[in-house]
């Protein structure tokens, strides 16, 4: 079982938005560099950086699905419900939460 949208979405967005900030100023400088000194060697360091980290990703990306499930899992407090209850049991009846959680359930 996946995160929730309404979970993941903040920090997804807060790493796009960290990301989108790198590659501006990531480009700023090699904007600057290439009209300055010359654009071979920016070209140069820009297919380097992008060879070191696609490395990384083919090398290192596979191991994510080693980190179990549990440990992924993103917890939050959640209001109380209506007739007061609170927790899990409060939103299983509803239908949002499977009586089988996996996560939940061990």
């Amino acid at each position: 079982m996946g995160l929730a949208i309404e979970t993941a979405w903040p920090p997804m967005l807060a790493s796009f938005l960290a990301s989108l900030v790198e590659f501006v100023e990531a480009l700023t400088v090699g904007l600057a560099v290439g009209t300055v000194r010359g654009w071979r060697p920016v070209l140069a360091g820009t297919a380097l950086a992008f060879a070191v980290l696609l490395t990384l990703v083919v090398v290192r990306g596979p191991a994510l699905t080693c980190i179990p499930s549990r440990s992924r899992a993103v917890r939050r407090r959640r209001p109380p419900a209506p007739d007061g209850r609170l927790g899990i049991e409060a939103i299983r009846p509803r239908g949002i939460c499977p009586l089988q959680d996996p996560v939940l359930s061990t």
